[in-house]
């Protein structure tokens, strides 16, 4: 565990690079979202949420849709413009309650009627 957190240190060294601004999604955004493709992954994170920030800095698939959940907007897009997160993020507005979210991280892949792929 020390040495986890030990590395998660380390990544507060390097400035980040991304833009960060967190927009507002609700479940009809995001089914309008999901329309245009295919497949969409979604991850569900929160800035508080120390796996939330490991699972941040792996390479994301691509289309990855970031949606900062039981967080604040100025809390997550700090975490998103610190670890130079470059794929969109968004702020939940109803979106984890939909889909019975009740912690983070959470992966889920979405079809194009953003329905839960198994």
């Amino acid at each position: 565990m020390l040495k986890i957190f030990v590395w998660m240190l380390s990544w507060l060294a390097a400035p980040g690079f991304a833009q960060a601004a967190c927009a507002d999604l609700d479940v009809a955004g995001l089914k309008r979202l999901a329309a245009t493709r295919q497949v969409t992954p979604v991850v569900f994170f929160a800035s508080w949420c120390g796996e939330c920030v490991v699972h941040l800095r792996q390479t994301p698939a691509p289309g990855t849709v970031l949606i900062a959940t039981f967080d604040t907007r100025e809390a997550a897009e700090h975490v998103i413009k610190h670890f130079g997160v470059t794929m969109p993020c968004y702020l939940d507005r109803g979106i984890a309650a939909a889909y019975a979210v009740k912690s983070v991280p959470v992966t889920l892949r979405l079809d194009h009627d953003a329905a839960v792929l198994k």
